[in-house]
């Protein structure tokens, strides 16, 4: 049986100011020894561009080979975990790798630093967190894998918060394939995914939230630089897009779960959300809009939840009436065709993804969704109502 990894993300609590004031020198030393390997890098580079000496290797065995004399040279370095910091220089010859590769931007200094990665003998027992030469930390949240073994831990500062994102290593079990399938179809307008039962899963709304986001946006914008002010500001900003960011992904956990529980096969649009958030002349607010609900973290929590997924060509999907076959009419959120099909234009939109997916497998269709979605998350049924909908 093969293994697979899954994350968990814990809630830290240091418990005194001194422990805490700990965690951030660990942070702080992964920055100084980022910015010192990274300065010396630099210097070798512009010797290789400039006289053809020999190309400096950016290899993390390479990178890694210089903490000693780092430790050496700063007395300060030794009290900290060396493996710890020392693997900030892994993330730095990643980032060499895809700067030459041309996949992203030369690597740059960090003026901050609020994370750091314990990449080995990870302990964790009776919820607490083993920091090598700090101690143990208390952890608060739940495992839903008490039998895998924990790999990795990445420590992370957020709004003053700490937090560990445990990965751990699990058996691979397939999901359960309960023959049945099932079609969506990703709504960008009203931000909502259409399912081929019948059913309309409507992403939360979150104006009030948009709202506040923008206002202190506007605040930032007005106060000086620097100044505390601003900085009251710019923390209200950030508070409110973490808060964005959870709704965001408690909606899609409860989405793909409740997909996965109804059919063994998920039928979706091959989306190519980079291509459709592309900057141009007039496309902001389309931009933003396509980009709230994170439609590809969803399909990827479909992906590793349901038993197998089937990507399809969404072009012409929306006016192809899933009745007869023939070109429709679609009307805003109607679509009406000749042979006298009428329906939800979405909701006929994921019945064709359906039949394109899973029409060759000879697999049945799922009748409802198996689990309700929680709370303001409650499925809407539209396919009785869309006969009556006036244009």
């Amino acid at each position: 049986m093969n293994g697979m990894y899954r994350q968990v993300i814990y809630r830290l609590r240091p418990g005194s100011r001194g422990m805490a004031s700990r965690l951030d020198g660990v942070m702080q030393a992964c920055r100084f020894v980022w910015n010192k390997v990274l300065s010396e890098n630099e210097e070798d580079m512009l010797l290789h561009e400039m006289y053809g000496v020999e190309k400096p290797s950016t290899s993390f065995f390479a990178l890694g080979k210089r903490m000693p004399g780092l430790r050496r040279e700063h007395p300060w370095l030794s009290e900290q975990p060396c493996a710890v910091v020392r693997y900030a220089l892994k993330y730095q010859s990643e980032a060499w790798r895809g700067f030459f590769k041309g996949d992203r931007g030369r690597p740059r200094f960090k003026r901050w630093n609020d994370t750091f990665t314990i990449p080995q003998d990870i302990r964790i027992r009776a919820g607490r967190l083993w920091i090598p030469k700090l101690g143990w930390v208390r952890l608060l949240g739940s495992n839903p894998y008490s039998d895998g073994e924990p790999v990795k831990v990445v420590v992370k500062r957020e709004l003053g918060r700490y937090y560990a994102t445990v990965c751990y290593s699990v058996p691979d079990e397939a999901p359960e394939d309960n023959g049945l399938s099932i079609g969506i179809d990703l709504n960008h307008a009203d931000r909502a995914v259409a399912c081929s039962t019948g059913e309309i899963m409507p992403f939360p709304e979150v104006d009030r939230l948009e709202a506040r986001k923008k206002r202190y946006q506007r605040m930032m914008s007005r106060r000086k630089k620097g100044s505390g002010r601003r900085a009251v500001a710019r923390y209200r900003k950030a508070k409110t897009e973490r808060k964005l960011r959870n709704v965001r992904k408690n909606w899609q956990h409860h989405v793909s779960r409740c997909l996965a529980d109804t059919a063994g096969l998920v039928c979706h649009e091959a989306l190519k959300v980079k291509a459709m958030s592309r900057k141009g002349r007039g496309k902001h607010g389309l931009n933003r809009e396509n980009l709230k609900p994170g439609w590809s973290g969803l399909l990827d929590k479909i992906g590793y939840k349901a038993g197998s997924t089937v990507a399809v060509n969404p072009s012409g999907t929306s006016v192809s009436c899933s009745s007869c076959g023939a070109r429709g009419e679609r009307r805003r959120t109607v679509f009406r065709c000749e042979c006298g099909y009428r329906d939800h234009a979405d909701l006929n939109a994921a019945r064709n993804i359906l039949a394109s997916g899973a029409g060759a497998t000879g697999r049945g269709e799922a009748l409802a969704l198996a689990t309700s979605v929680i709370r303001q998350y409650v499925p809407l049924r539209l396919a009785a109502a869309a006969v009556n909908l006036s244009v």
